[in-house]
């Protein structure tokens, strides 16, 4: 999916990606929502040089953990970035990770929000800098 200049918003609630998935977001604020959601292959998230906002499964009373079976590497470019890995409201706001998770950002501010559903599997690790 590709994105325009102004502010997108992408919804993925339940959905099965059995290949990659390729999010190029344009230079407006953007906001990326998936629940419930599994994808098999590698995720691509591009963010443009305003504010990225990404929520994995946050969304309360959902069913499912959303999973990421490949590698995920976003861009989130300049601005104010947020990034929220799991709710907290119930047991089924968990995110599964079973390769590499790397998140970059840009000239503004990041803020990363985790919950104790975040499982990263084989060793894996959420990471920050200093």
């Amino acid at each position: 999916m590709t994105g325009g200049a102004g502010t997108d918003s992408v919804v993925l609630r339940a959905v099965q990606v059995g290949g990659r998935t390729r999010l190029s977001l344009g230079d407006g604020s953007n906001t990326v929502y998936a629940d419930d959601s599994r994808f098999a292959g590698p995720f691509y998230l591009a963010g443009g040089r305003d504010a990225d906002n990404v929520y994995l499964d946050t969304v309360a009373s959902t069913t499912a953990a959303t999973e990421f079976l490949g590698p995920v590497l976003m861009y989130l470019g300049a601005g104010d970035d947020s990034l929220t890995l799991a709710g907290t409201a119930d047991v089924h706001q968990s995110v599964v990770v079973a390769s590499t998770f790397v998140a970059h950002t840009g000239a503004g501010g990041f803020s990363i929000s985790t919950s104790s559903n975040v499982v990263f599997l084989f060793g894996i690790r959420l990471r920050t800098p200093l």
